[in-house]
């Protein structure tokens, strides 16, 4: 078991710590058990005797879990905390934290590197009483040394971030999550360059530009679909399909769909994770209609 969630004190506040005390260790067991994408890989039973609860026990607490909370401060998903997927369970916000929690570690770290650096230059400004040439040296390999940790710390504060880092601060700044997630892959494809092919210093305020330009364009809640044909005038007779305009209908809708899926899944180790429910709906419904296609396609040979 690999998993490790930081545990954030805000949880004594939550509406989680109004129910039994089986529910809690069993929500805290799922949260150390949960992998960096939130998967809990576990069945009931086998859940049960990691928490040491019963099987009922577990089930409850479960069901607890997956149902909604008017009083939860996270109002997404109306305050369901997890879903079922194949081979287990998925922690709805655990990308929200884990984002959080790397963002806090950061600011900790480059803190403390800022410490040590200013008491390192005041180290070298005292008056040196040694002149021989061997402190001389030293004194010079010292300032390199400075020099070197100063230039690690710069460059550790332009890190490419992680999905989960965009992701929260898209939700911090107001940009949509699809918005964001669009722009992360595109970023991961240039290689985190620019269109003058320098690297980025400060993804946050290239993202904030990108909010910039979704609010211009009206703040659309998804990716542009595929154009829709004209309507058909009716006035005229309806000419029957034929087999090449149903080979062209159903190659427009799989270049749809998977336009859909590379912009909304992610593919993990129990499966596919979708971060639209709209687009997996759309997606579903896309897949049917091409599934009548083809079959009508094969009637007609």
């Amino acid at each position: 078991m690999t998993g490790y969630t930081k545990l954030f004190g805000s949880i004594i506040a939550s509406t989680i710590w109004r129910e039994s005390k089986e529910t809690k260790i069993v929500w805290i067991t799922m949260l150390a058990m949960a992998k960096k994408d939130g998967v809990v890989e576990a069945s009931l039973p086998g859940l049960a005797v990691l928490a040491g609860v019963t099987l009922d026990e577990a089930q409850t607490a479960v069901n607890t879990l997956l149902s909604s909370d008017q009083y939860s401060r996270t109002k997404e998903h109306e305050g369901r905390r997890i879903t079922t997927i194949e081979g287990g369970w998925h922690i709805i916000n655990h990308a929200k934290y884990r984002a959080k929690m790397g963002s806090d570690e950061r600011r900790e770290y480059l803190r403390l590197k800022q410490q040590e650096s200013r008491a390192r230059k005041k180290t070298c400004q005292q008056p040196c009483q040694q002149t021989s040439t061997m402190s001389t040296h030293a004194e010079a390999d010292a300032e390199a040394g400075t020099k070197h940790e100063r230039e690690s710390v710069a460059t550790s504060s332009v890190d490419r971030p992680s999905r989960e880092e965009v992701v929260f601060c898209a939700v911090k700044i107001g940009l949509a999550e699809w918005k964001a997630l669009d722009w992360f892959a595109e970023m991961e494809g240039c290689g985190w360059l620019d269109y003058n092919h320098r690297p980025i210093a400060k993804w946050q305020a290239v993202l904030a530009r990108v909010k910039t330009k979704w609010e211009a364009d009206g703040r659309p809640s998804g990716p542009p679909m595929a154009i829709k044909p004209a309507p058909v005038n009716n006035s005229h007779p309806k000419r029957p399909l034929s087999p090449m305009d149903l080979k062209t209908i159903i190659g427009a809708k799989e270049n749809e769909a998977a336009q859909l899926r590379q912009r909304h899944c992610s593919e993990v180790a129990l499966g596919s994770t979708w971060s639209d429910d709209k687009a997996r709906t759309e997606f579903f419904r896309i897949k049917r209609e091409i599934k009548k296609l083809n079959h009508q396609l094969s009637s007609m040979a």
